[in-house]
């Protein structure tokens, strides 16, 4: 009866190696998928860094652009390479204002 004692025990450790060994496994598995999407995670982000810091020097520009124009700067340069002045000259005032 002791040897069947022993067989047993020894089954029941190798069906817990192998149930731990599954459980170790899967978890495994799960780390890397988490890292995986972390990384896309990131990606994204640096991504959308990029295009707000490039919005941002675009809404800084015309902002500056905008208020030299207020200022009076009527000869500075405007997108497209024209000045102010020369669209102003193809659009005259109005009488009446």
């Amino acid at each position: 009866m002791a040897a069947e004692e022993v067989l047993q025990g020894a089954d029941h450790y190798k069906s817990e190696i192998e149930r731990l060994t599954r459980e170790l496994s899967e978890t495994t598995h799960e780390k890397i998928q988490a890292a995986e999407y972390g990384l896309v995670v990131l990606e994204e982000k640096l991504t959308l860094k990029q295009q707000y810091d490039e919005l941002e020097a675009e809404y800084d520009g015309l902002k500056q652009e905008l208020e030299q124009l207020k200022e009076g700067g009527e000869s500075l340069p405007l997108r497209g390479g024209r000045s102010s002045h020369a669209i102003a000259s193809r659009f005259p005032p109005t009488s009446g204002n």
